[in-house]
């Protein structure tokens, strides 16, 4: 225990920080990237919701269409929180070519035009 009060750390209050600088030149970066981030899920959100009826009335499937919003906005979530590791781990180029063979390996496109064609 120090025997004097000049020994001990500075105990005033700290301040708090502004929103300011947040947006400063030492954290504009980050800032504008996560905004950025977040307007790209926003509107992905928004094209999928507005677009997706549209989709399931044609296809005829409106008893699974609160099945394919939900399981569609897991993924996103999903997607969205493995995304940094996946680029750390990987790179950029490693990250899409993963993305690319996921996307490559669900359905072959050959197999869903032709059950597009399919009358029922």
């Amino acid at each position: 225990m120090p025997a004097n009060n000049s020994e001990l750390p500075d105990q005033s209050p700290a301040v708090p920080p502004r929103w300011g600088e947040l947006l400063g030149p030492e954290h504009r970066g980050a800032a504008v990237v996560l905004a950025a981030g977040v307007l790209v899920g926003a509107v992905n959100i928004y094209l999928a919701s507005s677009m997706l009826p549209t989709a399931v009335a044609e296809l005829g499937g409106e008893s699974f269409y609160a099945w394919n919003m939900t399981l569609y906005l897991v993924a996103m979530v999903i997607a969205t929180m493995l995304v940094s590791r996946c680029l750390a781990r990987w790179g950029s180029a490693g990250a899409y070519l993963i993305g690319f063979a996921c996307s490559w390996a669900a359905a072959p496109v050959p197999a869903r035009a032709a059950h597009r064609q399919v009358p029922c």
